[in-house]
C-alpha cells in the first residue's frame, strides 16, 4: 500500500458541515503525518450549524483529538434563506443515525473571530480547506479582506467542472446553498483552488475492496468510519438501481486528499463565476474555457486526482494512526 507522507508541515483550518465525507476527510487530516489541523469550523449544509457543531466534535473525539476547538459557524446563507439538509444521503443527524452524541463543547469563540484571528496571526502557513457551503468565508471576506488575503491557499470543495450538478441539472450542493457566497468568494482574489464534484466521480470512488479493508483492520477509527456512512452508501447503491457497480464517491475526502498532496492533482487556470439568477442554473459554477468573458483566471480547478493512489491513501490513513 502507497506510503505519502507529508514533507513539511502542514496547518489546516477545516470549515466543514458533517456530513459523512466531510467526517472521512477530516479523519484523512487528522491521521497524515506531519499535519497540524488547528480549528474546525462549522457552517449549515448537509445538517443545521448546531448539528454540525456536534457532529464535528463527534468526529474529533473518535480520532482522540478533542483538545481541536470547533468553532460554531453560519446558520444561514447570505440570502437568509434556510438551506434544506442532505439527510437524505447523511441521516437525519448527518452522520448515519448511529446515535452518537459528542462529550466537549464548542469553543466560546465564533467561526469568524476563530478565522480573523488565524489568518492574522499566520496567514502565510496555513491552508483553508473548505468542505461545506462557503458562507464563513464570505463573512470574513466582509469583515477583514486583508486577513484573507494573507491565506496560504484556500482549497474549495465545490461546483463541478463539467456542468453535471447533483441537487439540480447543474448545480453542486455547496454551490447551490449558498451562491451569494461562491460568487464573493470566486472574485476575492484569493489563492483560490477548487475540486468539484466531477473530479469525486471519476477518481475518488471507493467499492467493497475497500470497505472490506476498512472492516478488517479492527482499527476503532475504520469502523466509526464504516458507521457513519451507513446511510451514504446506501444512498449511493440506490442511485440508477445500483448502476454505480457497488461504489461511493467521496468529494469531502478527494478535497482534502488534493489539499495535502497538490502534485497528485491536475490543475488548470480558468475563470470561472457563479450564476445566481437562472431558473434552472442557479448554484451553477460557470466556466469560461475559450476567454469569451474578459475575466482574469481566478481559479485553479482541479481536472483530476491520482484514482489509485486516492484509495491506498484513504485505506491506509484510516486504518493506521499519525505518527
Amino acid at each position: 500500500m502507497t506510503d505519502a507522507p507529508i514533507r513539511a508541515r502542514v496547518q489546516l483550518l477545516i470549515d466543514t458541515d458533517p456530513g459523512a465525507d466531510d467526517a472521512l476527510a477530516i479523519l484523512l487530516a487528522l491521521r497524515t503525518p506531519g499535519v497540524d489541523v488547528v480549528a474546525l469550523n462549522t457552517v449549515a449544509g448537509n445538517v443545521d450549524v448546531d448539528r454540525a457543531t456536534r457532529n464535528a466534535l463527534i468526529v474529533l473525539e473518535a480520532a482522540g483529538r478533542a483538545e481541536i476547538p470547533v468553532h460554531r459557524g453560519a446558520a444561514v446563507p447570505l440570502s437568509a434563506e434556510p438551506v434544506e439538509p442532505a439527510t437524505g444521503f447523511h441521516g437525519e443527524d448527518g452522520l448515519g443515525g448511529q446515535g452518537f452524541e459528542p462529550r466537549g463543547r464548542a469553543h466560546d469563540d465564533p467561526a469568524l473571530d476563530a478565522t480573523l484571528a488565524l489568518l492574522r496571526d499566520r496567514g502565510p502557513d496555513l491552508t483553508w480547506v473548505v468542505l461545506g457551503p462557503l458562507t464563513n468565508v464570505a463573512h470574513a471576506l466582509r469583515a477583514d479582506p486583508d486577513a484573507c488575503r494573507h491565506v496560504r491557499r484556500l482549497v474549495v470543495m465545490g461546483g463541478t467542472g463539467d456542468g453535471v450538478g447533483n441537487v439540480t441539472p447543474a448545480a453542486e450542493f455547496n454551490f447551490w446553498a449558498d451562491p451569494e457566497a461562491a460568487r464573493v468568494v470566486l472574485h476575492a482574489g484569493l489563492p483560490l483552488y477548487l475540486v468539484g464534484w466531477d473530479v469525486s466521480r471519476r477518481d475518488a470512488r471507493i467499492g467493497p475492496t475497500e470497505l472490506e479493508q476498512l472492516r478488517a483492520s479492527g482499527d476503532p477509527v475504520a469502523a466509526f468510519a464504516l458507521a457513519v456512512t451507513t446511510r451514504y452508501r446506501e444512498a449511493c447503491a440506490a442511485i440508477g438501481g445500483g448502476a454505480l457497480d457497488d461504489s461511493l464517491d467521496l468529494p469531502d475526502p478527494v478535497a482534502m486528499a488534493a489539499a495535502l498532496e497538490l502534485e497528485r492533482a491536475t490543475w488548470r487556470r480558468i475563470a470561472g463565476d457563479v450564476e445566481l439568477q437562472g431558473e434552472l442554473t442557479r448554484g451553477a459554477l460557470v466556466l469560461d474555457h475559450w476567454g469569451t468573458t474578459g475575466i482574469e483566471p481566478n481559479i485553479e480547478l482541479c481536472t483530476g486526482f491520482d484514482p489509485e493512489h486516492f484509495r491506498s491513501v484513504l485505506v491506509q490513513r484510516l486504518t493506521t494512526a499519525s505518527a
